[in-house]
């Protein structure tokens, strides 16, 4: 008896526990930019899936200057995007210290080494001098 007694309790708290995970239904509700009416977005499942970002987070590499970049050039862009990189141009003047500076450059190289193998720096040069040659887009 007392052995039935526990065991129905825990199925019925582990079904409690399925439903309330797989019944989560969440409706936002707020004005439309376009209208200016009020609407209501119902989302179904747990708030972190509709909150998550679709766009990729790339790795980001301190840069000084912007000499060989070409950015705002599409081609050079994409190739950018390709080997998951960003470059984030920090003005001398940035309160950034060298050792800082130094250190995050090196954990991002060393992620992008095992993201894109060897001589990934070289072959994304190629790519962006390529780039550069189609675009007739010089940076002096």
């Amino acid at each position: 008896m007392r052995k039935s007694t526990i065991l129905f309790c825990l199925t019925s708290i582990l079904f409690c526990q399925l439903q309330i995970s797989f019944g989560q239904f969440y409706q936002i509700k707020e004005q439309s930019l376009a209208t200016g009416k009020p609407i209501t977005i119902s989302i179904v499942g747990s708030k972190k899936d509709a909150a998550t970002p679709t766009r990729p987070q790339y790795i980001k590499l301190y840069k000084r200057n912007a000499q060989n970049l070409l950015l705002g050039n599409r081609c050079a862009e994409e190739a950018m995007q390709y080997y998951g990189v960003e470059f984030v141009i920090v003005a001398k003047q940035n309160p950034i210290g060298k050792l800082r500076y130094r250190w995050h450059n090196f954990k991002a190289n060393t992620r992008l080494f095992f993201r894109n193998g060897f001589f990934w720096k070289t072959r994304l040069q190629k790519k962006i001098d390529k780039c550069k040659d189609d675009s007739h887009d010089f940076v002096r």
